[in-house]
Order: structure tokens, then sequence, then C-alpha cells
């Protein structure tokens, strides 16, 4: 009778967490993990945007899942395409004019994607496996990763292993010939007329100034922004599709930026991507940071390419809703090879190898200890009422 009445005093709390495991237990079941191929894939890695209703121009890649050579899969040309405009597949190995590539899984493919898994720091097996797949659906930078053969992102001589950081190993790379400016003091204008509709005339200018100075604060260089846009040293507009530069955007994910190496100048955001100043306040599960990806592609206009450490500012994949914001050890190593280093500049925690990607990893640790408690006293009402109020986990 007196644990009846007990239990009667604990009703209220006993049906909140009720409530909460079974909420819990449906965000489970929505939101943590998708799948396709028989294979789960963990929302917020990598194919988040690509599985969700912002499917990007990559999201047909998952059905090449397991391909064997010699196979003939639809899609397969569509992933050579993606391929050859990263440089793995080089343009002598291309089709000619007019034509297409074939659907077949061939050799010159497998050897690209065994070269794409190194440039990466994935196991090297030259199949499309669950982690390349996730790997090559993230959107990203348009540059591309290969030149004349050479992987960029393994120029210092270093083929990454997964899960390691190899710390005080140099992972930066700079434009074949350590192309750079030569005067100290640089101009930069941004075309109005281009702006994206999601962020204002003075949001972008001001973003775009930050981007900069995150950059300026390294190098003894000076950037100052003028009105001129014909006048200036960097020139930076907003563009879709094909906008006359050779290097066409793909709509909405898929490739958000590109910038071409010294002392040419100009930057190109894609103008059809949701682009926010603040992830924390977006609209849309499709929306970029705008300032990560700004001081990404300044690295290139400052004659750096692309970094496999993925905590690093020029990694080349980004996620919607990530925010990369200061600059890695490794950034500063690149750019301040290229120009003199800035005596003052102390760095902040961030460069000592805590990036943007450690911050989330700690979050996610942080939920799923909430997971494990919400489990416990889950487990616990079970008992009480008879039946299971455990959360469906995949």
């Amino acid at each position: 009778m007196a644990m009846f009445r007990s239990t009667l005093l604990l009703l209220p709390l006993l049906l909140l967490l009720v409530n909460s495991c079974a909420s819990h237990g449906s965000q489970a079941h929505n939101h943590r993990v998708v799948k396709f191929g028989g294979h789960h894939f963990p929302i917020g890695q990598g194919l988040k945007a690509s599985l969700s209703d912002n499917a990007g121009p990559w999201d047909g890649f998952k059905l090449l899942l397991d391909a064997k050579l010699g196979e003939v899969r639809a899609g397969m040309a569509n992933l050579k395409m993606y391929l050859l405009q990263f440089g793995y597949i080089s343009s002598a190995d291309a089709p000619p004019a007019g034509s297409s590539f074939s659907e077949e899984f061939d050799s010159i493919t497998q050897k690209a994607i065994q070269n794409y898994q190194r440039s990466f720091g994935l196991p090297v097996t030259g199949n499309l496996d669950l982690a390349t797949l996730t790997q090559m659906i993230i959107p990203r930078c348009g540059r591309e990763d290969v030149i004349n053969g050479t992987l960029l992102m393994l120029q210092n001589g270093f083929d990454s292993v997964p899960g390691t950081q190899h710390l005080g190993v140099q992972h930066w790379s700079s434009f074949p010939g350590g192309r750079r400016w030569t005067k100290k003091n640089l101009t930069y204008a941004i075309n109005l007329s281009t702006i994206s509709s999601g962020v204002s005339v003075v949001d972008t200018q001001n973003t775009i100034d930050k981007a900069f100075a995150t950059w300026q604060a390294a190098i003894t260089l000076n950037f100052t922004r003028i009105m001129n846009i014909e006048t200036a040293d960097i020139r930076i507009s907003f563009d879709a599709l094909d906008h006359g530069d050779g290097n066409a955007f793909d709509g909405p994910l898929g490739v958000l930026a590109h910038a071409f190496a010294p002392t040419d100048g100009r930057l190109h955001f894609d103008m059809e991507e949701y682009w926010t100043i603040d992830v924390k306040t977006a609209t849309s599960s499709g929306s970029f940071d705008l300032l990560s990806v700004a001081i990404h592609e300044i690295g290139h206009i400052l004659g750096l390419e692309h970094s496999n450490f993925q905590d690093a500012i020029m990694y080349p994949s980004i996620s919607p809703l990530v925010a990369k914001q200061s600059l890695h050890a490794d950034d500063v190593a690149g750019v301040q090879a290229l120009y003199e280093a800035d005596p003052k500049y102390t760095g902040s925690p961030v460069t000592e190898g805590l990036g943007s990607q450690s911050g989330a990893v700690a979050s996610w640790d942080r939920m799923r200890t909430s997971e494990g408690m919400v489990l416990v006293v889950c487990m616990f009402m079970s008992l009480l009422v008879g039946r299971s109020l455990l959360p469906v986990i995949w």
C-alpha cells in the first residue's frame, strides 16, 4: 500500500519520463540514422544533406555501393565525371568531346578511387565502399585535388592513416611552383549585384572582411576592401551554374565555391546555396556557413591548395550547418611558408589541434552520455509500468 501511494505521488514525474522516453525513441528513429543498400548511415557524417529532402548532385553515388570491377552500373558515368572534375581521372583518359563516359567500373576508375582514398586517408581498396561514398557525397570546394598526376593533398610526402592526428606532421599543400602574391598590400571587392538573397549586403561584407582578417593576422599581408571591382586585386562574386570561367556550379549542395591561384584573384560562391552567417539559426538543413567557406577560398587566393587534415580550414569538404572559423596549425604553417609570418601572431586554442571537428566530436560524446541516462531511466520505468519504453534505436 505504501508503495502504491509513493507511486501515485510520483505519477506526474513518471508521465513526464514516459513521454521523454517515447519522444527520444521517435527522434532516434527519425533523425539519427538512414539506411540504403542494407547499410546504416549515421546522420551528420557526410550523408546528412544528401539523404534528406535536400538531395545534391552527387546523391546518386549511393546506388553504386559495392560495385565490382567490370560491372556496369547506371550512374557510374557521373561518378567518373566527379573524379575527372577533381583531377583523379586525367583529361587524357576522358572520352572525346561530344562523347560520354561508359557505365562500366573499369580499371582507370578503380585507380582513381584508390588515389581518392589515399588523399582522404581512407583504406586504399579501390572499392566503392561505404566510407568512400560517404566522403564523396559531402559538399566541397570546386578546386581539384590532383594536378598533372600529383596528389596535392599528399604533397608533403605524407600518406594519412584513418583515425590519427599525426601531430607535428604537415598536411598543407600549395600550388605547383609555390605561386604567391609579391606585393604586401592587396585590395578586394565584392560584386554587390550578385550577392546571395539569403544574406544581406552588410552581413556579406562583414563576413568577407572577417575572413580576410583571419588570414591577415598570421602573415604580413594587408587586405583592404574597395568598391571598384574592376581595379581590385581580388574580385568576389556569387554566381550560378555556367558563369563563364570554365567551372560551372551545380546547384544546391555539391560544389560550394571555388577560387583561382595567385595572382588571378577570382573567388566565386555558388549563388544557389543556402548561405548563412549563423548555423545555429539557419532555417534550412542544407545551409552553409559563409565565413567558413570564405576563409577556405581565400586560402586558395593566397596560394594554398587542399589539406588532408580534417580539422584544417583547407580541408576540401564541409557538411551543412558546420562552422570552421579559425585557422588550424596546419593552415598557419602553410600560409607562413608562402609569406612572412606576423611576429605578433600567437594563434588560438584551435591552432593547437582542436579544430571545429573536434568540437563536433565532443558534442556528440555529450549527446551519447545524455542518451545513456535516458536509456537507464526508460529501463527502470519499463519495470514499473509493465511494458517496454526503450527508445527504438537502429
